[in-house]
């Protein structure tokens, strides 16, 4: 419900998110897509919400919630692998792997699959609040 009121401030953007891979990385356990958000929407958004969680501060900590715990990740990222298992080739070298092998087909990827480059996102089965778009 934080986000949904937080959702409802005159700051929350309406309109949608721009989002370009920035990087990607692949590790032990899984490979990531680093995104940035190119038009700044997100940081409204993330602004908003700590907004309205610093209004709220008397009604949380009743509930026994610290507001000063609050940390909004400042990344944004995508887990599109995972290993069941550690893998055991040298990280560098799977790293080099993805980096020349995947990481160039990205946007061919995305292409291919259109459904997956528009996605709305709502919360608590509420409105609709934000849409995300990849961009190439």
């Amino acid at each position: 419900s934080l986000v949904v009121a937080a959702s409802k401030r005159l700051e929350w953007p309406k309109q949608s998110l721009k989002l370009k891979v920035e990087s990607c990385q692949i590790g032990s356990r899984a490979g990531i897509l680093l995104w940035r958000e190119e038009t700044g929407r997100l940081e409204r958004m993330r602004k908003c919400i700590r907004e309205e969680t610093r209004a709220r501060r008397e009604q949380l900590e009743k509930a026994a919630i610290s507001v000063d715990t609050l940390r909004i990740p400042g990344i944004i990222h995508s887990t599109v692998l995972r290993f069941p298992f550690p893998i055991v080739t040298d990280g560098n070298a799977v790293q080099e792997r993805f980096q020349r092998l995947v990481l160039p087909r990205l946007d061919e990827m995305f292409r291919r699959r259109q459904w997956k480059r528009t996605r709305q996102y709502s919360f608590a089965n509420e409105r609709r609040i934000c849409t995300i778009h990849m961009m190439n």
